[in-house]
């Protein structure tokens, strides 16, 4: 019987190439709380350099873990406002273990957000760990606006495909075949899709890359997230250097 931590499928995206997630600038020093910090004191400062506090929307509801377990599928139990005073904890019961986390957003220069995972030892309100999440944790980062002249596509990747053709846009097809995205559409991979612009990462998360070139030869780079419809998470103008970098990878 599989066990789940969050509603995620599983990886059935699995190719040579990696996206990683957005790299965290350099510029930004954040204090990150100590092992064994009282949590209010960490908060405090979290929030005193300019971080916000974030739900955390990564787990299935009831009604949602039942249906998990339809298919035998189980899923760990979300405990609903473990502590009044910081209704930001949330915590996972797994048998008799209590994982505690809560969540945080930085906003770099470039207008990404980042998040922030505090773990929390719920017994005496301290400090496990503070970081940034890995790529386990299922929260990438937040992108920040598009530019203007970025043609306006959002959600299915599969759908904006035939809107970028309609505008003209054509697709970079990778010159290695072996190293084309495949999206499966079922848990045998029966029905499934070739993206030959595609390149992917063997991550959890899924990410593709694929770049189009406009009426006018210019480089668009899309990132795309997810396993089954991927969807669209990013999208900037590249240039040509830079797509001839990627494909020799």
């Amino acid at each position: 019987m599989r066990h789940w931590r969050a509603p995620l499928v599983a990886l059935l995206l699995v190719c040579a190439a990696g996206t990683a997630l957005h790299a965290k600038s350099k510029h930004n020093a954040i204090q990150f709380p100590a092992k064994g910090t009282p949590y209010g004191e960490a908060r405090a400062s979290l929030l005193k350099q300019g971080l916000v506090i974030t739900p955390d929307t990564r787990y299935p509801s009831a009604k949602e873990r039942a249906e998990y377990r339809k298919h035998g599928v189980v899923v760990f139990e979300k405990l609903e406002h473990p502590n009044k005073k910081f209704p930001e904890i949330d915590c996972l019961k797994d048998g008799d273990t209590l994982n505690c986390t809560a969540l945080f957003l930085e906003t770099d220069e470039r207008g990404w957000r980042n998040y922030v995972v505090v773990a929390v030892d719920l017994k005496n309100l301290t400090v496990v760990n503070a970081d940034y999440p890995s790529t386990s944790d299922a929260l990438p980062s937040i992108p920040g606006p598009v530019a203007r002249d970025v043609p306006k596509l959002q959600g299915s990747y599969l759908k904006a495909r035939g809107t970028l053709r309609a505008l003209g846009f054509k697709p970079a097809r990778n010159r290695d075949h072996d190293n084309w995205a495949r999206i499966c559409f079922d848990d045998d991979c029966n029905r499934s899709v070739t993206l030959p612009e595609a390149q992917c990462s063997g991550t959890g998360m899924s990410f593709c890359t694929a770049y189009w070139i406009s009426p006018n030869k210019r480089v668009l780079r899309i990132t795309t997230i997810g396993e089954r419809d991927p969807d669209i998470y990013f999208m900037e103008w590249s240039t040509w250097k830079n797509f001839k970098k990627d494909l020799e990878q």
